[in-house]
């Protein structure tokens, strides 16, 4: 885990989604994701979900690439308070950013992450959410206090 003292604290932020004719439901959900998730997380874990790697025509090539998987509860936004199971957030082709030893601690200690470009995908009526990228926040008493007041805009 690297933290750099020195760093503004990030937020997450959200892809801009095109949305789709046939899909407006989904379309309205991924404008409101912000208000929804919330500015940053705590993760309770992580890790690499390995992935087959398909050509264009969706063939599988054999080259398997891994997947940073992160198990993560909002601090604040609308589901803050409403979720009893924590959500997954995907980084395509991108590592987990903890290592085995760090993984193994996340569920006892307090980490805060935040993400790049965080889409909500739904595909055959399953859903979930994926990210450019995966960064750890380090929070302040105070800034944890106002984010979770819901003081983050």
């Amino acid at each position: 885990m690297s933290e750099n003292n020195n760093e503004q604290l990030k937020m997450n932020t959200f892809a801009k989604v095109k949305g789709r004719k046939k899909t407006p439901l989904t379309n309205a959900e991924q404008e409101f994701l912000p208000e929804i998730l919330g500015p940053v997380f705590r993760v309770i874990a992580a890790g690499n979900d390995p992935v087959l790697v398909r050509d264009e025509d969706g063939n599988e090539t054999g080259e398997v690439i891994a997947r940073g998987t992160y198990s993560i509860l909002p601090i604040a936004g609308r589901l803050a308070n409403k979720l009893t199971s924590p959500l997954t957030i995907k980084t395509k082709g991108r590592e987990c950013i903890f290592n085995r030893q760090q993984c193994a601690q996340l569920m006892w200690t307090t980490t805060f992450i935040s993400f790049e470009e965080i889409k909500l995908w739904v595909v055959d009526g399953q859903e979930g959410l994926s990210a450019e990228d995966v960064r750890v926040v380090k929070l302040s008493d105070e800034e944890l206090k106002r984010i979770m007041s819901g003081q983050f805009k």
